[in-house]
């Protein structure tokens, strides 16, 4: 569409002999910034795909895990795929890997398959914020699509989430959590110090 010889808006300058205004596509602009987590938070979506890939990539082993979670009454009958391209697909992966990770621990402990970082405390705040701030940038992804909307009405959704970034990092700094609901509720059940400092760096950088 852009490209400066052959894109769409060149050739149509070049018929309309006047310049017009171009810009690459917002919501791929999105995509691109939040490529940009450190990558220690980048670490704990790796290992959970890993984890998520082996568990449903072998029929026999799938429907171990499935027959398991139905044999303890779990809450969900099964595991999320992750979708690279969908910021919503990647958001619902994390937030069901989460709510499933005791079963999920149980079951790789049966089958003799090490994963120390399930148990480490650093890894599990990572993951919890993962989840928060994945959900944030679905709720942004979701407000940059459908039909009907203008370029400036895009635009000002995202200056508004960048404001918005400022207010996460203040209330991180201050150990509220109010906007990290999932971190919150970790701290909460388990009584962890979390590394706001640590948090906060990163969500600075994130901005």
């Amino acid at each position: 569409m852009a490209g400066i010889h052959r894109g769409v808006t060149s050739i149509l300058q070049k018929k309309i002999n006047h310049e017009i205004l171009t810009f690459h596509c917002i919501i791929h602009q999105e995509a691109l910034c939040a490529q940009t987590f450190p990558a220690e938070i980048v670490e704990v979506m790796n290992l959970v795909i890993k984890i998520i890939n082996s568990t449903l990539a072998k029929g026999l082993y799938h429907r171990h895990f499935k027959d398991f979670l139905e044999e303890i009454d779990s809450q969900f009958s099964d595991l999320l795929l992750h979708n690279k391209v969908r910021w919503l697909s990647r958001c619902n992966v994390l937030q069901r890997f989460v709510l499933c990770l005791r079963e999920i621990k149980t079951f790789l402990n049966e089958k003799s398959i090490n994963h120390p970082e399930l148990e480490g405390e650093e890894w599990l705040q990572k993951c919890n914020l993962r989840v928060d701030t994945t959900k944030k940038l679905s709720e942004l992804n979701l407000k940059l699509q459908g039909k009907g909307n203008s370029a400036y009405t895009l635009l000002e959704e995202v200056v508004c989430f960048d404001n918005k970034l400022l207010l996460f990092v203040e209330d991180m700094e201050s150990g509220k959590l109010l906007h990290f609901k999932n971190l919150k509720q970790y701290r909460d059940e388990t009584n962890a110090t979390i590394d706001t400092n640590y948090f906060s760096i990163a969500l600075k950088n994130k901005g």
